[in-house]
């Protein structure tokens, strides 16, 4: 009989976005993780080997500086295959897997623990909250015909393996778990039964500030960073170097790897090597530098599964925070699935990592299933001269916050509902918020005890300015799992208001504001703005100046006039509760107006009566 052969399954995790076309594959799709204090990019397909415009793994999120490199942050199966499979290496950057083909098959977004069905997992309920799922697969042959270095040409065409693998990556919008990310990986053979299994968890440093103009520069000086291990809790950790033109950045990345649940520790080998020596395993004559000379692919493939499956620690100083970190063995029949998982772990130090990664440790029996948040309340909004009032009592057919159920909590609380917080914020939906209001259950001994209410006024506000007012509902702390309180995400019930007076039954009263217009006023830097970005775009830009005409009937015709008589533009009103209407300043042919005295008339198209006025604008 034949001896086994091995079987070395490279795929990536997290990919980013190229600056190429990829003609040969599916037209991929490219979500980020942007809930928490990590910014992520996550592929549906398994391309690893691209740049990105920007950073990758991007912590703290707008910081610019990126954590993972070169886009490599990947999982690796080694395995053991019947007698007379032909052995295989897929390598990072060959593309051997793709999303499946089915029309819906993307990359899903599940936020918020809400239920979604996807085709190929009919409710799906979210883990937490923002949820990535896709999956893909090694069912056709891959053949690269531009393959360059010899390296490549030993392995350019290869017979499928046939192994489907569904991707799930949980981000999480609070402490503790918003420096974290989690990748759960369910990998299923569909044509041969694999033994000896040995998962890997294969990454590269790269810790360092990203400028897509700079990349290359910058790029080159990466390759400073260490990677450290702990054997007690099997978590490795990359700290930026002292050299290279970017400096040495606070934070750093670790990593663990979770097996399967239902293995015994006692039968694992843990191994872990800081890939000093035997990174990109190379034929002899190859422009890479290795003390490894591989001249065909099964030496390699051999050569790699004694490595992740060797036992033990080797720390040879490697200079780029490179490193394997494996586990096993295991087996999988056709048909099965294999269930494990991959942390990051962002923060500000060694120490830092390993305080957040002991909170994996209290989870991972749970499958990181944490504590989730209340729903979020309905609210209910009325505006009035200056003030605005809310309200937030669940009414019939609508969901509770005060009865929600949390499975995912240790302490098995019947009601872990406690209160409500209210927000306000006058520059945008997506805040700076301030507190204005905090009500919880009075005389339970958790927060404040202040006592539930269930409507909220805010008065002295501007007439005709927009405010943004959020209600969230927020729960008590799991002392069992030693968890804090989790608290309904702003945004998902947040509400543009704006305060004023209803609109009076004739006219009259119109006037302009401001008048005069002044160009040299900055408008959009008050607080509240006069004058803010309009559409999908953050910047202000000149077609967002705006004058105001106010005390406007409910139905009626605004025109505009030169000091001369021409028509500049005319505004139809209609609106039964607002009695305002903007004017951005431009002519109804598009063009911006000059300096100068403008006049107005307006019809009440009810009663037929018109006004008339003036005012002005300095450019």
């Amino acid at each position: 009989m034949r001896p086994p052969v091995f079987l070395l399954l490279l795929t990536s995790a997290a990919f980013g976005l190229s600056y190429g076309q990829w003609t040969t594959l599916p037209n991929p799709h490219v979500k980020a993780h942007d809930i928490g204090n990590v910014y992520e990019v996550v592929h549906d397909c398994n391309h690893s080997w691209q740049w990105i415009i920007g950073p990758f793994c991007e912590y703290p999120r707008g910081s610019g500086i990126d954590h993972v490199y070169p886009r490599w942050r990947k999982f690796e199966i080694a395995a053991l295959s019947p007698p007379g499979d032909s052995i295989a290496y897929l390598y990072a950057y060959r593309y051997m897997f793709q999303p499946f083909a089915e029309p819906s098959d993307s990359l899903w977004v599940v936020e918020d623990y809400s239920t979604v069905d996807i085709p190929y997992w009919h409710g799906y309920e979210g883990q937490s909250d923002q949820d990535f799922v896709c999956r893909y697969s090694n069912e056709t042959v891959f053949h690269e015909s531009n393959a360059g270095a010899n390296f490549e040409q030993i392995f350019i065409d290869r017979r499928p393996l046939s192994i489907a693998v569904v991707e799930q990556s949980y981000a999480w919008n609070s402490p503790p778990l918003d420096d974290i990310l989690v990748h759960a990986y369910r990998v299923t053979p569909t044509q041969f039964t694999l033994r000896g299994v040995y998962l890997v968890l294969h990454f590269y440093g790269g810790i360092g500030p990203v400028e897509s103009d700079k990349y290359w520069q910058e790029a080159l000086n990466y390759f400073d960073d260490q990677s450290t291990y702990s054997e007690e809790d099997h978590l490795a950790v990359v700290t930026d170097g002292r050299s290279g033109v970017e400096g040495q950045a606070k934070s750093c990345i670790g990593y663990r790897l979770f097996p399967p649940l239902d293995s015994s520790s006692q039968s694992l080998r843990w191994t872990f090597t800081d890939n000093n020596g035997v990174q990109n395993p190379v034929v002899e004559g190859s422009k890479m530098e290795t003390p490894v000379t591989i001249r065909t692919e099964s030496e390699l493939t051999s050569y790699m599964y004694h490595l992740v499956s060797s036992g033990g620690v080797s720390i040879n100083g490697a200079n780029n925070g490179s490193g394997y970190l494996c586990v096993g063995p295991f087996s999988v029949d056709v048909g099965d699935t294999l269930v494990f998982w991959t942390a990051e772990i962002l923060g500000m130090g060694t120490g830092d990592v390993q305080r957040k990664s002991a909170i994996l440790d209290r989870l991972y029996a749970k499958q990181f299933r944490a504590p989730r948040p209340p729903p979020a309340p309905r609210v209910r909004v009325e505006t009035g001269n200056k003030s605005i009032a809310f309200q937030w009592n669940s009414l019939p057919g609508e969901t509770n916050p005060e009865t929600y159920l949390d499975p995912n909590r240790g302490d098995n609380m019947e009601i872990p509902f406690e209160g409500y917080r209210v927000y306000r914020s006058t520059l945008s939906i997506n805040g700076p918020w301030t507190l204005l209001m905090e009500y919880d259950i009075a005389g339970n001994g958790f927060a404040h005890d202040f006592g539930l209410q269930h409507e909220y006024v805010e008065t002295g506000l501007l007439n005709n300015f927009e405010y943004y007012f959020a209600v969230t509902a927020f729960s008590k702390p799991d002392t069992s799992l030693g968890y804090p309180s989790r608290e309904s995400r702003i945004p998902l019930n947040a509400v543009r208001v704006t305060p004023g007076t209803p609109p009076p039954g004739d006219v009259g009263q119109v006037a302009v504001v401001p008048n005069p217009y002044r160009g040299d006023i900055a408008y959009s830097s008050f607080n509240p703005p006069w004058e803010r970005p309009t559409g999908k775009w953050t910047t202000w830009f000149e077609n967002d100046r705006r004058v105001q005409f106010i005390n406007l009937p409910a139905h009626c015709e605004v025109k505009i006039y030169t000091l001369s008589g021409d028509l500049v533009q005319t505004l139809r009103h209609e609106d039964q509760t607002r009695g305002y209407h903007d004017w951005n300043l431009t002519s109804y042919v598009g063009q911006a107006v000059s300096s100068g005295l403008y006049l107005f008339s307006v019809e009440d198209k009810a009663t037929g009566n018109v006004q008339v006025g003036k005012f002005v604008i300095i450019r």
